[in-house]
């Protein structure tokens, strides 16, 4: 037990290679809705001058506008927005017809003794706990999910404040903060991916 409790713990300490994606994804959704807050005309950067506020509307926020009320590219948003909603309810149906299958394969495999005992496949209560635990760890990652929410929030005003920061100090705090939200968030999905998976990291060795 004491084992599997250091595993469990190990399984919550960040990689540096997942801090490092999650620190450029952080940089990449922080980006992408001040652009976005740019693109819907709610507010513009307070903290830069007047030239390089006048480049970012005609290079960025302008290109950007003409490209995202073009048809093409609303057509083809709308074909990758149904077309990752199709592949999760793919996933979905796949891993219900699957874990069904496999169910029913182990609790149909039964050995008969000499004396009429109805013995199932060994396997079978290693099965059943497995399902379980990701059962359990799925609807964790439900709760999750919705207790980030507010958190959420809270980091879509922040850069709604980033955008209309008096300062240089102040925006960059805002970033920080951002950036620490954004890969706290992360590690907490990836900490739930590896109890799914039962390692201590996602591409680890060692089970628990």
């Amino acid at each position: 037990m004491d084992v599997e409790a250091k595993l469990i713990g190990r399984s919550l300490v960040p990689s540096s290679i997942s801090l490092i994606m999650s620190f450029f994804t952080g940089v990449l959704i922080i980006l992408g809705h001040v652009i976005l807050l740019g693109l819907s005309g709610k507010a513009f950067p307070t903290t830069i001058d007047d030239i390089l506020l006048q480049g970012y509307a005609n290079y960025i926020v302008g290109p950007l506008a003409r490209a995202v009320n073009h048809s093409i590219f609303n057509v083809a948003l709308l074909a990758l927005v149904w077309g990752v909603i199709g592949l999760l309810v793919y996933e979905i149906i796949l891993y219900a017809v699957s874990f069904f299958q496999n169910f029913r394969n182990e609790d149909e495999s039964i050995t008969l003794t000499s004396n009429g005992e109805v013995r199932h496949h060994p396997l079978r209560t290693s099965f059943l706990r497995q399902a379980a635990w990701r059962l359990f760890v799925m609807a964790i990652a439900l709760l999750y999910t919705t207790a980030i929410l507010p958190v959420v929030g809270y980091f879509l005003e922040n850069d709604l404040k980033l955008l209309r920061a008096s300062s240089t100090a102040q925006a960059a705090t805002i970033v920080l903060v951002n950036l620490l939200l954004v890969v706290g968030i992360i590690h907490g999905y990836i900490v739930l991916l590896r109890w799914y998976v039962r390692r201590t990291r996602v591409t680890g060795e060692i089970e628990y």
